[in-house]
């Protein structure tokens, strides 16, 4: 799930830095542009949080849904519904029994699907 987290981060627009004096590269801080420059922030844990989900995520989706569902044979409780643009193929569904996860799985696969074209 971290690297979930890690992917939407990026995708919501905050920029990993690395260490570049080590071999290995490793990630060690986030940045969030502004307009006055840069600010060294920790990125939300999207995954475990429906707030941060629906501030940093949510405004870059042309138009998202989430619903509750009772118990279904998966054991879900719910589902998300999420579509990039105008284009229906920049979808993504997923069911899930948080709504942040459905959300955030939801977004991802839509996110995979802009790629693939």
């Amino acid at each position: 799930m971290d690297e979930l987290n890690k992917k939407l981060a990026k995708w919501a627009g905050f920029l990993p830095i690395y260490d570049t004096f080590n071999e290995d590269h490793s990630l060690i801080s986030w940045e969030w542009p502004k307009p006055n420059g840069r600010q060294h922030v920790s990125i939300p844990d999207f995954i475990n949080s429906l707030d941060a989900c629906c501030k940093w995520l949510t405004p870059k989706c042309g138009e998202w849904r989430l619903e509750k569902y009772g118990e279904d044979k998966f054991g879900s409780k719910f589902c998300a519904n999420v579509y990039l643009g105008w284009d229906y193929w920049e979808h993504g569904f997923e069911r899930a029994e948080a709504p942040a996860v459905a959300l955030c799985k939801a977004i991802e696969k839509a996110i995979d699907s802009r790629k693939e074209e």
